[in-house]
């Protein structure tokens, strides 16, 4: 077995796979929707809110997502990580965040939150523990400000998947978080 790992937006991880440049294809949005494609889920994970040491939420005991909407974000890429279930909890609430910058990634959040540039909001699994280097996880309330996202494999309908697929559906479905 030969792994090669490439990555893309939900719609060109779609794409791939429709064109048969992929076998199977992990993302959170999108692939429980398309059409042509089969998908399973394989785990379910949360947004958390993180801010740099010393930042006037960490000193408050509840922070909603009012408090939140104060403070310049730092989120996710629209097409990328649950960002439309963050712009819904928002505007569920009548509030209006201030996004100031948007990543693909969590690590380029983590990197700017660091620098002072304002309050991130990532996956959990990327600040799995309350604190990280300079790095400190809000005490929202409710814990669940955010909804639940799905992260899902996908494939061809109608393909049959080898047995080493299988496998590594399974295991990815099994470990924490994916990981």
């Amino acid at each position: 077995m030969r792994l090669q790992l490439r990555q893309g937006s939900p719609a060109q991880i779609v794409a791939m796979l429709l064109a048969d440049d992929a076998d199977l294809g992990l993302a959170t949005e999108l692939l429980g929707r398309a059409e042509g494609l089969e998908s399973e889920a394989l785990f379910e994970w949360r947004h958390c809110a993180i801010a740099p040491a010393g930042h006037a939420l960490l000193r408050r005991r509840r922070v909603g997502l009012a408090e939140l909407a104060v403070h310049p974000l730092i989120t996710y890429d629209a097409a990328f990580a649950g960002r439309g279930g963050i712009d819904a909890a928002f505007a569920q609430a009548g509030l209006a965040p201030d996004i100031v910058l948007e990543a693909a990634d969590a690590d380029v959040i983590k990197t700017y939150v660091g620098l002072g540039l304002g309050v991130g909001i990532v996956a959990e699994m990327a600040m799995p523990s309350a604190s990280e280097g300079l790095l400190r996880r809000v005490a929202a309330m409710p814990a669940d400000l955010f909804p639940a996202n799905v992260t899902r494999v996908a494939y061809r309908r109608g393909r049959v998947l080898r047995r080493y697929e299988r496998a590594l559906i399974d295991w990815l479905g099994a470990s924490p978080a994916g990981a």
